[in-house]
């Protein structure tokens, strides 16, 4: 028997609709349900769910083909008897989660997590969720509106190589003047 101590922390696991998470472990391809059961019996609150390895079995990259394995574990966790999170980010206004034993935690860990300005950016009031505005081959930049009438925006590389990229405002359809300040 498996016995948690959540000191009142909600219980979150991670796993992937591929065949591998992105840390090379088992995922939930094709045991969605299975998954979702155990999920449940285990007493998880959260599940973060990322691509990861998906790529390789996707047929294409058309939007419902990418959206599929999203829809087959959201059927599988209606399906079990316990309400469970399903995962996004601080643009996307998701819950916060943190992966890791919070008594190793070194400084830089901490800080990064305990930034009051990228929790401030994922609780905004106003709720809105991040939209992509510009897709640039890997490259994509993602604008959130905040309460205050001010914008958080996510610069993403999703290839594999490192690459320098100029982010020229104007081809978000963002003020060439403005105050930037980098969170």
């Amino acid at each position: 028997m498996i016995q948690f101590i959540l000191l009142g922390l909600k219980f979150g696991i991670y796993s992937s609709p591929g065949p591998l998470t992105c840390g090379g472990y088992t995922a939930s391809y094709q045991h969605e349900l299975q998954d979702a059961q155990s999920f449940a019996r285990w007493g998880v609150d959260y599940l973060k769910y990322d691509w990861c390895s998906y790529g390789q079995i996707a047929k294409d990259h058309s939007l419902p083909e990418l959206k599929k394995p999203y829809f087959v574990m959201r059927d599988a966790l209606d399906k079990v008897n316990r309400d469970i999170v399903y995962s996004l980010w601080s643009l996307l206004s998701a819950p916060l989660l943190i992966g890791c034993d919070l008594e190793r935690l070194d400084d830089f860990t901490l800080n990064l997590l305990t930034n009051d300005e990228v929790i401030a950016v994922n609780q905004d009031i106003l709720g809105k969720q991040a939209t992509p505005v510009l897709i640039d081959g890997d490259i994509q930049v993602w604008v959130k509106e905040l309460e205050d009438g001010t914008k958080a925006v996510g610069v993403f590389n999703l290839g594999n190589q490192i690459v320098d990229y100029k982010f020229i405002l104007s081809k978000a359809g963002l003020p060439e003047k403005v105050k930037v300040r980098d969170l």
